[in-house]
C-alpha cells in the first residue's frame, strides 16, 4: 500500500498499524482492533483499507 502510494523509505509501517488499529475509526464506528475477533469484522477492516488504498476514503 505504502509503495503504490509514496515512497516507502523511513516509513515503519509496524508502527504505524499499531497506532492505527488502536484509533477510534469514524468509518468503522469503533477502533479496528475491536473488530478482529470476528471474521465480518476483519472484513470490514480489509475493505476499509482497500478503500483508502484505492483513494475511494481518506
Amino acid at each position: 500500500m505504502v509503495a503504490e502510494s509514496g515512497d516507502p523509505k523511513g516509513f515503519e509501517a509496524t508502527a504505524w498499524v499499531r497506532h492505527w488499529i488502536r484509533q477510534p475509526n469514524p468509518a468503522l464506528g469503533c477502533c479496528p482492533v475491536e473488530l478482529f475477533d470476528d471474521a465480518n469484522g476483519r472484513t470490514r477492516v480489509v475493505q476499509l483499507l482497500a478503500m483508502a488504498q484505492s483513494g475511494a476514503y481518506a
